[in-house]
């Protein structure tokens, strides 16, 4: 007698996104991302880059996500999700943080029309006079180490007795040992020696001054030094 007809058991394919967060290692990963404090996107994206490869139909993590909810009733560990969800989180708000900052080409295209873009110089081509490069006044003063006591929220002057500012927080100038810039001259102030020197302070007159960024640009650093000066 022949033997009797079996049907055929073979295995269904295991689903690759299934085979992925049934990897230890990955639940490891994972559960470490979760964390705010040690999420980092280069890891993130280099998993969503070995997810790809394994599952061309998964363009992103929501779909990654999706696919994986899907799957739960097949994994006894449940904390898993619970660190896919704060991980898909964490990457959502550096996707959005990411939108609102100007890319590599932006930056590029503003520094350029800014008329900013020019071939660099050293400060060795300052003190040279290299006729090439910007006019600048070079400046040799040493930091004092003298603690002025000139706090937060003090109003400036460089001379109190002739300005009427409105303000009762006020220093006079005239009273401390201080440089004064003039505003058409750009200026690098150096410490020590033309051997042996330390930057201190670089001015560098009408930058960026000429094109449609101008404006915007301006209004920003007037409130990056008034922020400096206010909450320093």
């Amino acid at each position: 007698m022949g033997k009797p007809h079996q049907r055929s058991r073979n295995k269904a394919p295991t689903d690759p996104v299934l085979l992925f967060i049934q990897d230890t290692q990955n639940q490891r990963i994972f559960a470490k991302l979760a964390n705010e404090n040690s999420f980092d996107s280069d890891v993130a994206a280099g998993l969503l880059s070995i997810i790809k490869n394994k599952c061309p139909d998964i363009p992103d993590w929501e779909a990654f996500y999706r696919r994986a909810t899907r799957l739960a009733f097949m994994l006894h560990e449940q904390q898993l999700f619970v660190h896919l969800k704060h991980f898909i989180n964490h990457v959502k708000a550096r996707d959005s943080q990411s939108k609102s900052k100007a890319s590599h080409w932006q930056k590029q295209k503003m520094v350029s029309e800014l008329g900013i873009r020019a071939e660099p110089y050293t400060v060795q081509d300052i003190l040279d006079g290299k006729p090439e490069i910007p006019a600048f006044k070079v400046v040799w003063r040493e930091r004092t180490t003298k603690d002025h006591h000139i706090k937060a929220h003090f109003y400036m002057s460089e001379n109190s007795r002739s300005e009427d500012h409105g303000v009762s927080k006020l220093v006079d100038l005239d009273e401390y040992d201080m440089v004064r810039l003039a505003a058409d001259q750009s200026y690098i102030v150096l410490a020590g020696s033309p051997e042996a020197y330390t930057i201190e302070l670089v001015v560098v007159r009408g930058v960026g001054m000429g094109c449609a960024y101008s404006p915007s640009l301006t209004k920003f650093l007037r409130k990056a030094v008034d922020a400096a000066v206010n909450y320093r």
